[in-house]
């Protein structure tokens, strides 16, 4: 059970072995093109839970400010400040710590069940021979889970420009709600108001910059993906157009000897009939014998 967890993808690897030691190389791609996608999947995961560390510290030290009256507050309006805090920084790195808690999950999932696959496929060899183990790809389940890969990060992504465009709406309100007051203060003073800012906060930029992470880790992994389809649909068609070989191989093989045996039809009927008429020249041949000795029988008698 430890094995197992420690490896996750065990049955895949026996699997692998047993296809390499049958020069089943079709067959050893797919995995191999299976192992590179979860690779990639592992690595773009890796990078998110990093950034949601890294992102937590850094939130904490600034809440830290925030709340410490002694700094300059880094958002004017305190309402704000602590709609900010509360709500907002809440909300959005609750978002995020869940898309890479369901990425990892769904990653785990779909190793456990393409091992699972694998191992039925094992079983299916050592019960039935090589013949289990013709194309791999769909005894795997290798496009379907692909095409629920697709899905899963495309989703993720969608939630992250979501999130992108809640902060961009956030960051506008805030501007304007201190653009509003500063101008107030300005206008009691007969100076010149102030246009709304477009400059993004520190906190934004610092709450944005994950979610662009989660956006670019799912391109990164949909694009390996559409990748291993591709290289294992190409796989499938040179499968196919082997079988198609093999197959007009054994029917041209069989037309060739049905015209071999046609071809020799006629020379077996030829020596039958040969044969016949020889027995028939010395059937012939016997008859007049036995005429001629009934003659001088008869002359003898006489």
């Amino acid at each position: 059970m430890a094995e197992a967890a420690t490896n996750p993808m065990q049955q895949m690897e026996e699997l692998k072995k047993i296809l390499i030691s049958l020069n089943q190389i079709g067959g050893v791609q797919v995995i191999n093109e299976v192992q590179d996608s979860f690779k990639v999947m592992d690595a773009q995961h890796q990078v998110l839970y990093q950034e949601l560390q890294d992102i937590k510290q850094q939130l904490n030290t600034m809440q830290i400010a925030l709340n410490n009256p002694k700094q300059p507050q880094l958002i004017a309006n305190s309402s704000t400040k602590e709609k900010t805090n509360n709500s907002v920084i809440k909300d959005l790195m609750t978002g995020f710590e869940k898309s890479v808690s369901d990425i990892g999950k769904f990653i785990s999932n779909m190793k456990r069940n393409v091992n699972e696959k694998a191992a039925e496929t094992i079983k299916d060899f050592k019960a039935h021979g090589v013949i289990a183990l013709s194309n791999i790809s769909e005894k795997l389940g290798v496009k379907e889970m692909f095409k629920s890969a697709e899905m899963c990060f495309n989703l993720e992504a969608n939630k992250a420009q979501e999130f992108i465009n809640k902060l961009d709406t956030i960051r506008g309100e805030i501007n304007k709600a201190k653009t509003h007051i500063g101008n107030i203060g300005r206008a009691a003073t007969g100076k010149e108001l102030k246009s709304e800012s477009e400059k993004q906060g520190k906190l934004f930029n610092l709450l944005i910059a994950p979610y662009s992470k989660l956006m670019q880790s799912c391109q990164k992994v949909n694009a390996k993906i559409h990748e291993a389809v591709v290289n294992i649909e190409k796989l499938e068609l040179k499968a196919l157009d082997a079988g198609d070989h093999l197959r007009k191989k054994s029917v041209l093989k069989k037309l060739d000897k049905f015209k071999e045996e046609q071809q020799q039809e006629p020379k077996g009927q030829e020596a039958d009939l040969l044969k016949t008429s020889q027995l028939e020249d010395k059937q012939k041949g016997q008859l007049r014998l036995e005429d001629k000795q009934q003659k001088r029988d008869d002359r003898s008698e006489r």
